[in-house]
């Protein structure tokens, strides 16, 4: 009997986010399938002649023309990418998934203050704006039905081989954020406060020209008493980040916005300072 093979394009080791889908190949290794990691510009090119394909993001119409019907194809999709093709190709699908939960309109996540005279050039507004029409068109569920794809919301995990409480870690800084600072209003907020009280922090940003190893990444949490998740405004507030489940495996607490998602999954867990996507009045 020949041994399953599998292949995942998308990302590869040394991004932060190729862990968002490292879960998927380290189970197939665990039921003994061969794997093979590809990027996208080697997907394109690659034989793909694999039992099962695991796509992260849009699958080209190139890639999808390939794809024989004997063939396994799992999609892993987004938010705001032209997939107008998959109508053509829908055949191809075993599955569709998203990590983001999109249920209904996008401006449906934006609270009064973001309605505000004053906030109308505001960054959470300008998202939601620059990503409707993508949104309504080809992220919805009703695009899939349509399609006749079969189509389910996945949200992220951890991985406990990579993320776990060390028994031997020093509590050196009262919070700590690994991410992006520009789409953010808490974390730069945050900074401020934590220099008027004198509270130890440290921040990977590329806006502060530094980086880590995502293998790293749960030595850098447990250093923490708090994990600091404030949520992307590019995912409308439908989308719970990776960084969410991590904390709570490397066992730390974590102060986040977005309570109608983070609630239920985090408990308590976590301290919610907003209900929906933050804006600044909410944690002043």
């Amino acid at each position: 009997m020949n041994t399953p093979r599998a292949v995942y394009i998308g990302l590869k080791p040394g991004n932060r986010r190729y862990l968002l889908h490292r879960g998927y190949f380290v189970a197939l290794q665990r039921f003994g399938w061969k794997t093979e990691w590809l990027s996208h510009h080697e997907g394109a090119t690659a034989k793909l002649d694999h039992d099962v394909i695991i796509h992260d993001a849009e699958v080209p119409e190139s890639v999808l023309a390939r794809v024989r019907p004997s063939q396994v194809l799992i999609a892993l999709n987004g938010a705001g990418t032209d997939i107008s093709h998959y109508h053509r190709h829908a055949e191809k699908f075993a599955l569709c998934v998203s990590s983001f939960n999109f249920f209904d309109d996008p401006s449906s996540i934006l609270t009064r203050a973001h309605l505000r005279p004053s906030r109308v050039f505001s960054k959470e507004l300008y998202y939601v704006m620059r990503y409707h029409g993508f949104f309504r068109r080809f992220a919805q569920p009703r695009f899939f039905r349509r399609a006749r794809i079969p189509f389910m919301f996945l949200p992220f995990a951890s991985d406990p081989s990579l993320f776990y409480p060390l028994k031997t870690a020093k509590k050196d800084c009262k919070w700590v954020f690994a991410g992006l600072l520009k789409v953010r209003r808490l974390v730069p907020a945050l900074r401020r406060e934590s220099a008027r009280r004198g509270w130890k922090h440290e921040i990977i940003a590329p806006e502060l020209k530094n980086a880590i190893d995502p293998m790293d990444l749960n030595a850098f949490y447990n250093r923490a008493e708090i994990g600091v998740n404030e949520q992307h405004l590019m995912t409308f507030g439908r989308e719970l980040n990776q960084r969410g489940f991590d904390y709570g495996m490397a066992g730390i607490p974590q102060v986040t916005d977005m309570g109608w998602m983070c609630g239920p999954l985090y408990g308590a867990f976590c301290d919610i300072y907003a209900g929906k996507i933050a804006n600044t009045e909410d944690f002043q």
